[in-house]
């Protein structure tokens, strides 16, 4: 929004692109380690996910006949999980996420440091500027996805005692 009212005040298009090329830059670098500590959280969300299903597992088989009152089940795997947290397990992808979200955004604004900064440097046209910026908008948009993948890969491995029936 700054970027906004930096614009209609400036002399020159030098005060606007130094302006958006300190604040673009720096943004897009807090939004890159947000969005490593959201997936970061997500993977813990899983493993807490994995621990509780396994104690009420633990519950249910003390309950005995009364183990219908527990709404949730105890399976510890990836489908139990996901189902207890009303997410579908099935084909998965973390596609829908809020760390998602800070990707897509944080690319946004990526892409558009790098349109401002050809367009001053080179003084390229709009048409190529935006061309180019939108590209490294995606390429960051899948950089950042495929970290999160591995990410959630790696921290999302546990052994399940109490698998979901197939």
């Amino acid at each position: 929004m700054a970027l906004g009212f930096i614009r209609p005040e400036s002399q020159t298009s030098t005060t606007f692109d130094v302006f958006a090329l300190t604040v673009l830059p720096t943004l897009y670098v807090l939004g890159v380690f947000t969005f490593v500590r959201v997936v970061e959280c997500g993977a813990e969300d899983f493993r807490y996910g994995v621990a509780i299903n396994r104690i009420r597992n633990y519950y249910k088989q003390i309950a005995g006949e009364q183990e219908k009152l527990f709404l949730l089940s105890g399976h510890d795997d990836g489908r139990g999980v996901f189902e207890n947290a009303a997410v579908p397990a099935e084909g998965r992808k973390q596609l829908f996420t809020f760390a998602t979200v800070v990707a897509v955004i944080n690319s946004v604004v990526g892409g558009s440091a790098v349109a401002i900064a050809i367009g001053a440097i080179a003084d390229a046209s709009l048409g190529a500027a935006a061309g180019l910026g939108g590209a490294v908008a995606l390429v960051s948009l899948s950089a950042l996805l495929r970290h999160a993948a591995r990410l959630l890969e790696e921290r999302t491995q546990t052994e399940s005692i109490f698998p979901s029936p197939t």
